[in-house]
């Protein structure tokens, strides 16, 4: 198996995939136009930053953190700091509470949600990987770093070159918005996450996803008289 497929299978096995249904939370003037638009859309991961949470910088961390442990890993480290401060690779992302009805998240996040299976988010990324990946976040950090040692373990069997180094580095970005502090852990969040432009929206099955209120399920047909 090449180095692409084993770091595929490797992040596939480490993230959790919710059970049931998954919940994805907005405002209003959003759902009018995803009820419009039918689909989801994928948002560049750099956007998320711009509200100020922080995001991705758990991750980062981490990584560089398990690359200073390596002698050996000194020309990956550069790159990979490149990588990360020139944007090589755009990641695109969209949320969802693993629980319904969560009182943090609709407070946070918008009283209108949607709710999906995950087995339609699943197969969704498993019809592109590894250009998708779909997973609950991880929000301890010793799991975290078992993560990416396992794939820089899986990259030290390959010959080094600047393929190599490229699939490697856009796998570890690919993990970067699955990684987060603990304090965040009541979100309960899992997430869809793309390396391409192409697969930037999320096309939806009105009848297989419904909308609510709070607790009220609301019909498609419906939501102009809200």
């Amino acid at each position: 198996m090449d180095l692409l497929n084993q770091l595929t299978e490797h992040l596939d096995k480490s993230f959790e995939k919710p059970d049931d249904s998954v919940f994805h939370h907005t405002e209003f003037c959003c759902l009018q136009k995803i009820v419009e638009s039918k689909y989801l859309e994928l948002h560049a991961h750099s956007y998320l930053n711009e509200k100020g949470n922080n995001e991705g910088i758990t991750g980062i961390e981490i990584i560089n953190n398990l690359l200073d442990r390596y002698s050996d890993f000194y020309r990956e480290k550069e790159i990979f700091s490149k990588f990360i401060t020139d944007k090589v690779v755009t990641f695109y992302t969209v949320s969802f509470c693993n629980e319904k009805m969560s009182s943090y998240v609709l407070k946070e996040y918008g009283n209108y949600y949607l709710e999906l299976e995950s087995d339609f988010l699943q197969a969704f990324a498993n019809i592109n990987r590894p250009s998708l990946l779909f997973g609950s976040v991880d929000y301890e950090k010793n799991s975290q770093e078992k993560i990416i040692s396992g794939m820089l373990e899986i990259y030290q069997q390959f010959e080094f070159s600047k393929d190599n180094i490229c699939i490697l580095l856009t796998n570890l970005c690919i993990a970067i918005p699955l990684f987060k502090n603990n304090s965040y852990s009541r979100e309960k969040e899992c997430r869809v996450i793309g390396t391409q432009k192409c697969l930037d929206r999320l096309s939806l099955n009105k009848d297989k996803t419904k909308i609510y209120k709070g607790t009220k399920m609301i019909d498609w047909h419906n939501i102009d008289l809200l």
